[in-house]
């Protein structure tokens, strides 16, 4: 049983295709100073490329802080994990009301790593 697991493995895994391989291109930095109620300019990911947004903070640990992307939040506060984005995905930021009613101005930070998509 082992022998045939063996080589359907083998069959699959040869006959199977990658879109692509990736190459690194570049790191994307944004930082700057949102007030209440802002948001930033949409980002889209160029055709060619992927994105992996690597880090993310913001000064304002009172929450009202939000990332999205294709117009769903994906984040609130302080939390920081890596994200993919595809080609045309879209990312923005705002600084919003929190929960309790009030907004506060914040500093933000984001790190972004650009692939090329190479064949």
């Amino acid at each position: 049983m082992k022998k045939y697991s063996l080589i359907l493995f083998f069959l699959i895994t040869l006959g199977a295709k990658a879109q692509g391989n990736l190459q690194f291109n570049q790191v994307i930095t944004k930082s700057g100073y949102l007030t209440c109620g802002s948001s930033s300019d949409v980002l889209t990911v160029p055709s060619g490329k992927v994105w992996k947004l690597e880090y993310y903070t913001n000064s304002n640990d009172e929450g009202g802080f939000h990332i999205y992307i294709n117009n769903i939040q994906f984040v609130s506060g302080t939390d920081s994990r890596p994200v993919w984005l595809k080609s045309q995905d879209n990312l923005r930021y705002s600084q919003t009301t929190t929960i309790y009613g009030t907004c506060y101005p914040t500093y933000y930070f984001l790190s972004i790593i650009e692939f090329n998509i190479t064949q």
